[in-house]
């Protein structure tokens, strides 16, 4: 599959973080930011996107209760997003627990904006 190069924001990112981001955790960075994946999503977006009109915005989502329908949705996206990042790191030959380790390691020592919107 191919992935889309990073932008200079993104690359700087990935370089300049004091602590060196494990290459597992680089590479699935690049893939998540990739259209290969992230159409996946867009799609699962379009597809949904009529059940939440006309409730708030994001800004202001407490303001009403999402029904049982909202919360399949949710639940399905994220079934969608597991499946799709395990079937990934399972074609790479990458061990999810590895993966995850890796990620817990970034989480308590990256710095990085960047890095740390993708590992929260």
């Amino acid at each position: 599959k191919e992935t889309m190069p990073l932008d200079e924001e993104d690359a700087k990112a990935l370089k300049n973080d004091n602590v060196p981001l494990p290459a597992i955790v680089k590479t699935a960075m690049e893939y998540c930011w990739s259209n290969d994946f992230l159409d996946i999503f867009r799609k699962y977006f379009r597809e949904h996107a009529s059940s939440f009109v006309g409730y708030p915005s994001k800004g202001n989502m407490e303001a009403a209760e999402h029904t049982l329908e909202h919360w399949d949705i949710f639940q399905n996206y994220l079934k969608l997003y597991e499946n799709t990042l395990g079937d990934w790191l399972h074609d790479q030959g990458i061990n999810q627990t590895d993966f995850y380790s890796d990620i817990q390691k970034v989480q308590r020592t990256t710095a990085d904006p960047k890095v740390q919107e993708f590992v929260y």
